[in-house]
């Protein structure tokens, strides 16, 4: 069997520009490999109206008169949790969770940030995704907490959590 022989051209190459041949090829190789790379692991962008930092102080204020303790009792068990008011028609966001003790009877009240609370009807609750739906009435137009849209949200953005904790809301 014959052994493969190189071109004639080749053969008269000297092994040093061999050698510094590869080195070179090698390095760019690796160099557009590390530009490659980079390009494709690197976070998109983030939009102008997203780049800046979260001030969870200035959200907290900002959503504060929207966020509402909700209560719920029916004789025998009770509960407290929070809301956000969604429409200033007096709809309120919760978790199906938070109105479960009362969704077969029973009653809701809402305590809205001011300190003045009226008493609510549920709406509509599904307990697969924990959301419910609560209604006050409401002679006057409510605070409104705005909701986001998830496309809109980057991966890495700061989060702030809603709630009015130990079951009143801060003043």
């Amino acid at each position: 069997m014959q052994t493969p022989q190189s071109p004639a051209w080749f053969r008269r190459l000297p092994l040093p520009a061999v050698v510094a041949a590869a080195v070179a090829l090698a390095l760019v190789a690796g160099l557009a490999g590390g530009w490659i790379g980079t390009l494709l692991t690197r976070p998109a962008a983030a939009p102008a109206s997203v780049a800046g930092t979260c001030d969870a102080t200035q959200v907290a204020l900002g959503v504060l008169p929207g966020v509402v303790t909700v209560s719920v009792s029916n004789g025998n068990a009770s509960g407290v949790g929070s809301g956000v008011i969604v429409r200033k028609e007096g709809y309120i966001m919760t978790n199906n969770h938070v109105i479960s003790a009362a969704a077969t009877g029973g009653t809701i009240e809402v305590l809205f940030s001011d300190g003045n609370s009226a008493e609510a009807e549920l709406v509509g609750r599904d307990p697969k995704s924990d959301l419910a739906v609560l209604k006050v009435k409401s002679s006057k137009g409510l605070p409104t907490v705005e909701l986001g849209k998830s496309a809109n949200v980057l991966v890495g953005q700061p989060v702030v959590a809603l709630g009015a904790p130990r079951g009143s809301p801060a003043r």
